[in-house]
């Protein structure tokens, strides 16, 4: 979602993780944002909350939806 810089639904398959997707998927994202990016993370998958951190992207705050506890995360865009 460009007008708000929010990140909706960036999934990598299984059998594709660890090839460079996920990367290329945020990147092209994040040209198209001329501001504070920012997503949310379910905080069960970690395996996607170390990705995003290793990528520059930090925690801003924590919730919870029909059970389900997330993190929002934001990135300091450059553009």
């Amino acid at each position: 979602w460009e007008v708000e810089g929010f990140i909706h639904n960036l999934f990598v398959l299984p059998d594709y993780v660890s090839q460079g997707i996920g990367s290329q998927l945020l990147a092209t994202c994040l040209n198209h944002m001329s501001r504070t990016a920012t997503l949310k993370c379910v905080s069960a998958n970690t395996k996607a909350l170390s990705f995003y951190k290793k990528k520059g992207w930090r925690t801003i705050d924590y919730g919870t939806s029909e059970g389900v506890e997330y993190q929002i995360m934001q990135f300091m865009n450059d553009k």
